[in-house]
């Protein structure tokens, strides 16, 4: 509720900011693409867009694909994230891809031990790397940032704190 209070002009002049400041920033959207998610679109070089295999997310996901394309923005590359793409009670991904108008570049396997870090405060990354979506999580990590070291990755970084390798 408190994101449509957030004057656009003051979000623009921050995500320059940001954007000079850091290598990587990483923007959670709403569901929608209204205007202040497009105007931090701007400022992007990638966008993921993630959907889980149930119809409602598939939905959603083509929503804003759509709704991408009817806007003026171009440029940033875009690529599809499934998340608990092996789930036996999703769609199946040549389905998700077939009705979003786009291939699944990655795919993160359902996995309990998700559940448990999230439950625990631990990163799977970080606690369970050799787990199917860890690893698939690092390859999305990697499709990014190809210089990653797994030693960059297993160690928890704050939120508020910045990482000496970052520019």
């Amino acid at each position: 509720a408190q994101a449509e209070d957030v004057d656009p002009e003051w979000l623009k002049q921050a995500m320059a900011v940001i954007t000079d400041e850091y290598r990587h920033v990483v923007i959670h959207t709403a569901a929608g693409i209204y205007e202040r998610e497009l105007q931090s679109m701007e400022f992007a070089n990638d966008l993921l867009f993630i959907a889980a295999t149930e119809v409602p997310s598939v939905r959603g996901l083509r929503r804003r694909l759509e709704a991408l394309e009817a806007s003026s923005l171009s440029g940033p590359e875009r690529q599809v994230l499934l998340n608990r793409a092996n789930a036996k009670t999703g769609l199946s991904k040549s389905d998700i891809e077939g009705t979003v108008g786009m291939k699944a570049e990655f795919a993160i396997p359902e996995s309990r031990a998700v559940t448990t870090g999230t439950n625990t405060g631990q990163p799977i990354v970080a606690g369970n790397p050799r787990e199917p979506a860890g690893r698939a999580l690092l390859d999305v990590v990697d499709t990014f940032e190809p210089s990653s070291s797994p030693s960059q990755i297993d160690t928890p970084i704050s939120w508020f704190s910045r990482r000496k390798d970052v520019a």
